[in-house]
């Protein structure tokens, strides 16, 4: 049974490469169910998710490419660790283009029923992709990579981007790697 989960999650993923709204007319549940932290509620139709959220980034990141990194399927859920990247040449979150390279890491769990994906529930590095295409590449301190934020910079304190701990840390280039905008 893991094999068809597996199958629909790489297919899943497919659409989203493509932006190809007849592979999630396929797959998706009619009454499909999306939850997500970053948007501003739950999707609850195939349709929504496909026409709104995934062409909203297929727009603003027209060469988006994900990676599935890692998939595990147990009984009727597939887990996914996935890699996504992308130029922002549209409009995306209120933010204009920027022409900025980004790349966010995430984790999806769908649950399967029959030949549909009914779920997913999605984890991603919202805030670390909204820093990095409003301040532009170079904002993260030592360790230039998405996810890490240089602590000692105001904008980001000022914001609540950074937990409170990590603004309370050592300013060590170690201890800048380890917190991440919240």
């Amino acid at each position: 049974m893991t094999e068809n989960e597996k199958a629909l999650a790489r297919r899943y993923f497919e659409a989203w490469n493509l932006g190809d709204m007849a592979i999630l007319d396929e797959i998706l549940a009619p009454d499909f169910v999306h939850y997500d932290p970053a948007l501003p509620g739950t999707v609850r139709s195939a349709e929504t998710f496909g026409r709104q959220v995934v062409t909203m980034f297929r727009t603003a990141f027209p060469d988006l490419e994900f990676t599935m990194e890692d998939v595990i399927a147990e009984a009727d859920r597939v887990a996914i660790r996935w890699r996504a990247k992308g130029s922002q040449r549209g409009e995306v979150m209120g933010i204009a283009p920027t022409g900025i390279t980004a790349e966010v890491t995430g984790i999806e769990l769908l649950r399967v029923v029959g030949t549909n994906i009914v779920e997913s529930w999605t984890n991603w590095g919202h805030a670390g992709l909204v820093a990095t295409i409003e301040r532009g590449p170079h904002v993260w301190g030592v360790d230039q990579s998405p996810g890490t934020v240089d602590i000692g910079r105001a904008p980001y304190r000022a914001k609540g981007l950074v937990s409170a701990s990590c603004a309370r840390a050592n300013h060590s280039a170690q201890r800048r790697r380890l917190c991440l905008p919240y």
